[in-house]
């Protein structure tokens, strides 16, 4: 089956085009993960591993095995992270049989006498979500809180962080906690919403995991702790942390941040910006890790305009040479160089489609 990039930047037109019925005649399009050769989703064309075109429908592969018979199996798979899972395909085995009717409506209740500020994200599996939101802490950017709610839309919990800026990070649930990086890194029970384990607070970012561990960084050295990108146990005991940086107040930061997983490696690609007179140690870019050990296995100096997503070996990052001037580039994952680019200027930050 052919693994296709999409760039968030035209996601919204797609959607628009599939849900308006526009009598237009382009057809959605993306590119090809190996060769990053723009297609059609309407044409009638596949391409072999090499990303040459050969038709659909021609009964046999390269190798002369059969060809693949339709799309896959339908499955049930959570959306436990940001972009699903953290590889950030943003891409399920789930399906959805149309037309959709709305089963509820659900609005956080804020405490007495405050408003909801904003809901920013849901992860959700299969009897329920797990909702990020924030309620009025003026003159601060709001109060962080995450509430539990049923598959019928009921509410079973609310837990409130009393802390003071949200930036709007997405949960990750996994290896049985709920994982909260807003203004503090806090694991939460699933089962009763308190908080198990916490970092204090001044801590903002992405979170991901595998299969034994819990990553997260701290975009912005604040009052707590400084820069870093790292790895947990579920007991949120830090297994190591690399790129670290914090001497004084707001000294140091990642605009960027972007980081996923496959298998037990990590990826990273932060944007650094430093106050004057700070050297940090470490540069812009992309970087692997070990997940076990945390010993950077390479790094590429580059300028990450969006977070990362990874498929068929390869890490696909938005990087700029300049504003107006971006590009898709996809690095192999053995050492991050070059595989292909594909110019995209105005693209966005979110991580590219992986499907």
């Amino acid at each position: 089956m052919m693994r296709c990039v999409v760039c968030l930047v035209c996601l919204v037109c797609l959607v628009c085009l599939a849900g308006c019925g526009s009598g237009g005649s382009a057809a959605p399009s993306g590119l090809d993960a190996s060769t990053g050769d723009a297609f059609a989703a309407g044409d009638s064309t596949t391409h072999d591993a090499q990303g040459d075109a050969r038709p659909s429908g021609d009964g046999a592969t390269d190798s002369g095995a059969p060809a693949e018979a339709g799309p896959p199996p339908c499955g049930t798979d959570a959306w436990v992270t940001y972009g699903h899972d953290s590889k950030r395909t943003s891409a399920t085995d789930a399906c959805l049989a149309g037309p959709l009717t709305l089963a509820f409506k659900y609005v956080p209740a804020p405490p007495t006498g405050k408003t909801v500020v904003g809901v920013y994200s849901a992860i959700a599996e299969s009897d329920g979500a797990f909702v990020a939101w924030s309620s009025q802490n003026d003159p601060y950017l709001g109060t962080s809180a995450v509430d539990r709610v049923d598959a019928k839309g009921t509410r079973a919990w609310t837990w409130n962080s009393g802390t003071d800026s949200n930036l709007g990070n997405w949960l990750t649930s996994a290896l049985g906690t709920v994982v909260v990086n807003e203004d503090g890194l806090t694991f939460l029970d699933p089962a009763t919403g308190k908080a198990a384990h916490s970092n204090g607070v001044d801590n903002w970012g992405f979170t991901a995991f595998d299969a034994q561990r819990i990553y997260a960084m701290n975009s912005s050295h604040v009052d707590g702790p400084g820069l870093y990108v790292g790895a947990y146990d579920p007991t949120e005991k830090q297994l190591w942390a690399k790129n670290t940086y914090g001497k004084c107040r707001i000294d140091s930061a990642d605009s960027a941040g972007g980081i996923a997983v496959d298998g037990t490696t990590l990826y990273y690609a932060p944007l650094y910006s430093a106050g004057t007179g700070v050297t940090l140690g470490f540069a812009s870019g992309l970087y692997a890790f070990d997940g076990a050990t945390g010993t950077q296995g390479w790094f590429q100096a580059t300028t990450p305009a969006s977070t990362i997503s990874i498929g068929t070996g390869l890490v696909y990052l938005v990087e700029a040479a300049a504003p107006g001037m971006e590009k898709l580039v996809a690095r192999k994952e053995t050492d991050g160089t070059v595989a292909w680019t594909v110019d995209l200027p105005g693209a966005s930050a979110q991580a590219p489609v992986v499907a």
